[in-house]
């Protein structure tokens, strides 16, 4: 790169860097110019590609081929080490918990059901344990004990002890009121621990699905029936969010993105509100990274145990907050380009493709024969909240004048706009500002600019798809965007 190109590029940084601080000052300071701020912002993302594209060479796009070849089934029984044993505890797993779904969906919601537990634990344990390296994992236990000694091992504790404490210290007390919606989630897990629900596979208040609430009950029978034992998995699972976090953009983008990463979700105050609310939207980002993480990883690396449990985690996601039903469809769309992009990618990891697809439904099939027979369950917050189902596009339509497409408009607005302008309108969260403070909604536009311009690759791909499709189905297509308990997936 000559001296002449670099200081054209170094200055439309500057420039990009510039228009992006003016164009949220509008946004922040002077919202009756919102169009004016977006227009600034616009032009910050174009000068900011451009510098870009002059400052790093694109790679060669990767090309597309391969053929469907036969040989899927002898890789397959090749992960399973050839091994007539291991096949029959795959088969042996499958079947425990086809028999847990069917008994569950005809069992009453009362009726004690820890045996149907157990027996889908054991079920998933031999569905994913047919496909581990045992004789490795010593090994391997060693290889992470070492790592966790290193210096950047140490970091992430370190990280993880402070995104727990940040969530954890004085639970009881802050947020000081315990909302509605905790409450009652609550008063679920109690009645779990009374013995009135019984079935942690099927639905119970507001159509969330029951296994939630055997967990909380956990919490609750460990330390005591309080607001902080409610809202104590929270915190915990946000702490081992922030590793995965860290494994995710590690892989994907580097160390240091990893490490700003993992400090900002640390102390980023929308991440550390849900993280102390004993509600279960927090841990879609836990599900969401944890099983695009290791799944991609093992398809990358053809490593039966990253599949395993990415695929396990896959299909837990299921059992909590709905947003996580987006997680499968962000997977697809990301493997779909995958095997567009990549020569041969069918013949050489569909196998493994269906070793996490396996586990994935040895965990999620008890509530997935439930919702077979109950769609107006599994439908239930999209019938009410919906915009078009629950009939509010008509009556804005009949009482505003509008298009049916300027309403549809209006609401993405609001929805894309939730980090930099407008601010959660519910209870939930309500903090007088939108989700980003000033400068991270900056550095949030160029971010957004630089993926934008290189979303042919499959890293950038993954994170435009995953921040659309929660605005789009998580905000815009949702009464009252935008909502921060619907975003919690785009933390």
């Amino acid at each position: 790169m000559s001296p002449r190109t670099r200081q054209i590029a170094l200055l439309l940084l500057v420039l990009a860097l510039v228009a992006a601080l003016v164009g949220q000052h509008y946004l922040s300071h002077k919202p009756e110019f919102m169009w004016d701020g977006l227009l600034v912002l616009g032009s910050a993302m174009v000068l900011f590609i451009v510098a870009a594209a002059r400052l790093e060479p694109r790679p060669a796009r990767e090309r597309a081929g391969g053929g469907l070849l036969s040989e899927w089934w002898q890789t397959f029984y090749g992960l399973l080490e050839r091994d007539s044993l291991r096949l029959g505890t795959l088969c042996a797993g499958l079947a425990l918990v086809t028999i847990v779904s069917v008994a569950a969906s005809h069992r009453a919601p009362h009726v004690a059901s820890w045996d149907l537990l157990i027996i889908w634990l054991l079920g998933v344990t031999l569905t994913g344990g047919a496909f581990i390296r045992w004789r490795a994992l010593p090994e391997q236990a060693t290889h992470l004990a070492r790592a966790a000694v290193t210096p950047e091992g140490l970091f992430v504790l370190l990280l993880a002890l402070a995104t727990f404490l940040l969530r954890a210290v004085n639970l009881e007390s802050i947020p000081y009121v315990l909302s509605g919606d905790e409450a009652s989630m609550g008063l679920e897990a109690r009645a779990v621990l009374d013995g009135v629900s019984g079935n942690p596979f099927v639905t119970g208040w507001l159509s969330h699905p029951t296994l939630y609430f055997f967990l909380q009950a956990g919490f609750l029978r460990l330390f005591g029936q309080t607001t902080a034992a409610l809202r104590l998995s929270s915190a915990l699972v946000s702490g081992c969010t922030v590793v995965l976090l860290y494994l995710f953009a590690r892989r994907q983008y580097g160390r240091t993105v990893a490490a700003v990463a993992g400090i900002f979700f640390a102390g980023y105050h929308f991440a550390i509100h849900y993280g102390r609310l004993g509600v279960n939207n927090i841990w879609d980002p836990f599900f969401a990274l944890g099983s695009l993480h290791f799944v991609l990883r093992g398809l990358e690396r053809k490593r039966t145990g990253d599949l395993v449990l990415g695929g396990t985690l896959l299909g837990l996601a299921v059992y909590f907050y709905t947003g996580a039903r987006l997680i499968p469809i962000l997977l697809l769309v990301f493997v779909l380009y995958w095997a567009l992009t990549e020569r041969d990618f069918l013949r050489t990891r569909v196998p493994y493709l269906l070793v996490a697809f396996v586990c994935a439904l040895a965990a999620a099939l008890p509530l997935l024969v439930y919702f077979a027979g109950h769609m107006n369950d599994m439908m239930a917050r999209w019938t009410a909240m919906g915009i078009f189902p629950s009939g509010w596009v008509d009556y804005q339509v009949q009482t505003t004048g509008q298009s049916v497409t300027a309403v549809v408009w209006g609401q993405f607005l609001k929805a894309l706009l939730g980090y930099n302008l407008y601010p959660d309108p519910t209870f939930w969260y309500h903090p007088g500002i939108p989700l980003f403070q000033f400068l991270p909604a900056v550095f949030f536009v160029l971010g957004s600019a630089y993926a934008l311009s290189r979303v042919w690759e499959r890293r950038y791909l993954m994170l435009v798809v995953w921040f659309l499709a929660v605005i789009i189905f998580g905000g815009a297509l949702l009464e009252n965007p935008p909502s921060s308990f619907r975003l919690v997936l785009s933390i």
